[in-house]
């Protein structure tokens, strides 16, 4: 073989190399999209705490944790939807959630209880309504999502994640009366099944709402107050998204999804 035949040979493997250098390095600088739904909007406030405190500023404190949380890790993008709090319907909600197509979707909202079980006082001279029988976070997914069971995969890694860190699932969402009766998916995880909810059926991607605690409980309305309180649970939340990231990539934990 001549020289200049080695030399056209050690070329094409350095090319070769080269490509291969530059295509895994595209691949590994791809990371895992994560959107932070804020629920409800400050036109639409969702319901009020103990103290008449509107759910959406829980909502958008605890979304903030995440986002800050979440953007520690390399390994992820994370983004926010409707970050400036418009009035938007659930229908233009979803249309921007998937014009992002994310990986994942993770709703965030703070919980209260039938009317039923509410009793009223007076905070600040003014009557306010609370429930101190209840307390816990809630984690929904619906099967009708386009990937349902990896939204449930992630949900009931979410719920163990929680457990881990202290937190307990509130299981009054199954008592059998009048607006609740829903089926748990993982009781011990705090996982139930709303097929209907118009953000998780109608991503394109898979869906959790996280109910964070039940705000209409006067002391879990205190502790969901409190920022190291949020961001326990936003711990917990980054814990859940690298373990399924982890688990999508084939169980090899820091390897990248793509």
């Amino acid at each position: 073989m001549s020289n200049r035949s080695i030399i056209r040979q050690i070329a094409a493997v350095l090319v070769l190399v080269g490509f291969l250098a530059f295509f895994e390095h595209g691949r590994a600088a791809k990371k895992f999209n994560v959107a932070i739904d804020i629920g409800h909007s400050p036109g639409e406030t969702g319901t009020l705490s103990a103290r008449n405190r509107a759910e959406y500023d829980f909502n958008r404190k605890m979304a903030l944790e995440v986002f800050r949380k979440l953007k520690k890790n390399p390994r992820f993008r994370v983004f926010i939807i409707n970050p400036e709090g418009k009035k938007i319907s659930l229908e233009i909600r979803t249309q921007m959630i998937n014009a992002a197509a994310p990986d994942l979707l993770i709703s965030i909202h703070h919980d209260s209880v039938q009317p039923i079980y509410l009793s009223q006082w007076t905070w600040k001279g003014a009557p306010a309504l609370f429930c101190d029988k209840y307390r816990g976070y809630s984690i929904f997914t619906s099967d009708k999502n386009v990937k349902w069971d990896q939204s449930r995969s992630f949900a009931i890694t979410l719920g163990n994640e929680m457990r881990k860190s202290g937190f307990m699932p509130s299981a009054h969402h199954s008592e059998p009366i009048s607006g609740e009766g829903k089926k748990f998916i993982d009781e011990s995880a705090g996982v139930y099944r709303f097929d209907e909810l118009a953000v998780l059926k109608n991503a394109k991607c898979p869906a959790v709402l996280l109910e964070c605690g039940i705000i209409r409980n006067r002391s879990e309305e205190t502790l969901l107050r409190n920022r190291a309180y949020r961001q326990r649970i936003a711990g917990a939340i980054a814990s859940a998204v690298s373990a399924f990231l982890d688990t999508r990539a084939g169980g090899r934990p820091g390897r990248s999804f793509f």
